[in-house]
């Protein structure tokens, strides 16, 4: 079966990056690995098991985000209860309320770590939880690093765009502007030309 999709230019560097990484031939053996390794992070949660990061120089753990995946623990764990006879929440099934609940958990694991905050933003703006994502880019906006900071307001501008409010999609690149042009971000010009595009559509 051909299967055929439009990709990004970014998304296209980056398998052109994984693929020289890998010591790949094509961009398509690049999306079997990652389909590949997908598969297995599905059936590892599907089992009940969370995908981790572990550190052992540092000893640290490190748990990723992935919204899709997290969902599918909670499912696990319902299902380990329900075989167990633990008595469960009328909301268990909720896929709203199990949202909530995979939230809250990682904001409380992550606590300060900012990378985490962006990654998890960008995650809710992909699955429309667009207020979610608002909230983790204003916490991830607290990092010292004023480039991390323009790449939170330029995610921000997207999701207030997805959120029908171009004023404050404006607003956001107006403060990314004003950052690059504190740091001399090179190129700028990008920020400026976003802008222009938003207020055209006024």
């Amino acid at each position: 079966m051909r299967v055929q999709m439009e990709l990004k230019k970014s998304a296209v560097k980056f398998l052109d990056e994984l693929k020289v990484k890998l010591g790949l031939a094509t961009r398509v053996e690049a999306i079997k690995y990652a389909l590949s390794l997908l598969n297995w992070m599905v059936k590892e949660t599907e089992a009940g098991r969370e995908i981790s990061s572990i550190d052992k120089v540092n000893n640290v753990i490190r748990i990723p985000i992935f919204p899709g995946l997290d969902i599918l623990l909670e499912k696990a764990k319902v299902k380990t209860q329900k075989n167990a006879s633990i008595p469960e929440t009328s909301d268990d099934n909720d896929i709203l309320a199990i949202f909530k609940r995979i939230r809250d958990r990682k904001i409380q694991s992550i606590n300060e770590d900012l990378d985490a905050l962006f990654d998890l933003a960008i995650a809710y703006n992909e699955m429309g939880l667009y207020e979610e994502a608002l909230s983790s880019l204003i916490k991830a906006q607290a990092t010292s690093n004023t480039e991390k900071k323009i790449k939170c307001l330029d995610v921000m501008s997207t999701v207030y765009q997805n959120l029908n409010n171009l004023p404050e999609a404006i607003e956001c690149l107006k403060d990314a502007k004003k950052l690059a042009d504190e740091i001399n971000l090179e190129p700028r010009d990008f920020l400026t030309k976003k802008i222009d595009e938003l207020r055209s559509k006024l």
